[in-house]
């Protein structure tokens, strides 16, 4: 449904590209949020990504970080 949905069609009627229109440039297969960024570093960083995630988890209080406490 994401390559030919209606979206696609009016993106395409309108001369744009969908995802496989050129190969693997729009990554037409999908992607997790871990794996964006330039195609050298694809996988990598990810325990060291896991492991900020986890030490800001203990770290921050819960809520909005910028919120005002009074």
């Amino acid at each position: 449904m994401n390559r030919w949905g209606p979206e696609a069609w009016f993106v395409k009627a309108f001369g744009g590209n969908v995802p496989g229109d050129k190969g693997s440039a729009f990554i037409p297969e999908g992607y997790s949020f871990e794996e964006m960024g330039p195609k050298g570093m694809k996988g990598k960083g990810i325990a060291e990504m896991k492991a900020t995630q986890e030490r800001l988890k203990s770290e921050w209080p819960l809520g909005c970080p910028v919120a005002f406490r009074g």
